[in-house]
């Protein structure tokens, strides 16, 4: 069985076992919260799985150079979609420790506040940061591919979430403002790729850069790594309302899920721009520089290989 799909498999496999354990530890501990045991065990399911498809997806595609386009395009939609997927469960694993929503009936997993602030102010543009560069790597030959797993992750988002609720449902076209980084980064890597990024898939320069060294083929990194940290930086708001109420227990805001944007609007000029936006911006950049490292490493090995 080809590596991707055992990662499928067992995913899939600790998702459906989650269910029972779930059911099991309702009827003896009752309600439980966002945090709880079955829960977690359901998140490592769906991470092993979507990252599993991920990995497929860009084997199919790598194995896909003199196929049909029409195969070669479901590949790359799909691939867009697994990316929006994998970045939502990713994120929602944070949410899972940083969120004050894990006090059950016998048990209370809740987060230190301080702990929960750290942790989804870190980790979050941190791990969006890697997600985006590996899709710049992995898409490098499709266009707006920022734009495309934004756009997807914001469908998917907003239908469950932001226009579901009536409380939120009025934000919805400010909430559509959150794809202009996207666009943006989108367009400043295309206004570069003739410079560079074309050359990849050029037999030439690839023959060259097996000549001269694995250097040539990771300069010009700074502009990759930049575009892909772009999008993470507003986290605050593409992850609404969530991202929020990850700071209310901290600053004793006692808020129900539905005062968001009370809660937003008092912590935005306090402590969201001057605080929470610097450190994504620093985050995000990390995480795509460290991912920017890992690919490079891989690429070494085939190149020497």
């Amino acid at each position: 069985m080809p590596y991707p799909i055992k990662l499928v498999t067992i995913g899939t496999i600790i998702e459906i076992f989650s269910g029972g354990f779930d059911s099991w530890w309702h009827y003896n501990f009752g309600f439980d919260g966002l945090l709880s045991p079955p829960h977690l065990m359901l998140t490592i399911g769906m991470l092993t799985a979507i990252y599993g498809t991920l990995i497929g997806i860009y084997k199919l595609l790598h194995n896909n150079n003199n196929k049909s386009n029409s195969r070669s395009t479901l590949l790359k939609i799909s691939f867009i979609v697994a990316y929006a997927v994998a970045w939502i469960v990713s994120v929602n694993t944070i949410f899972m420790f940083s969120l004050p929503y894990s006090k059950g009936q016998y048990f209370d997993f809740n987060p230190n506040p301080f702990a929960a602030i750290l942790i989804a102010s870190v980790a979050i543009p941190f791990v969006s940061g890697m997600l985006f560069y590996s899709a710049a790597k992995t898409l490098g030959d499709v266009h707006f591919r920022f734009t495309f797993i934004t756009l997807t992750f914001m469908i998917i988002h907003s239908t469950a979430t932001i226009i579901s609720n009536s409380h939120f449902a009025i934000l919805y076209p400010l909430y559509l403002l959150n794809i202009i980084p996207a666009l943006v980064a989108d367009i400043f890597i295309s206004s570069k790729r003739n410079q560079y990024y074309g050359r990849e898939r050029n037999a030439h320069f690839i023959l060259e850069t097996k000549r001269a060294g694995i250097s040539n083929l990771l300069r010009n990194q700074r502009t990759m790594i930049f575009c892909s940290a772009i999008v993470p930086m507003i986290f605050i708001t593409l992850f609404f309302p969530w991202s929020v109420n990850t700071y209310k227990e901290f600053f004793r805001i006692n808020m129900n899920t539905f005062e968001s944007i009370t809660i937003f609007n008092q912590l935005l000029w306090p402590f969201i721009i001057p605080y929470i936006i610097p450190v994504s911006v620093l985050m995000s950049i990390m995480g795509s520089y460290i991912m920017s490292r890992i690919l490079g490493k891989l690429l070494e090995q085939d190149v020497h290989g």
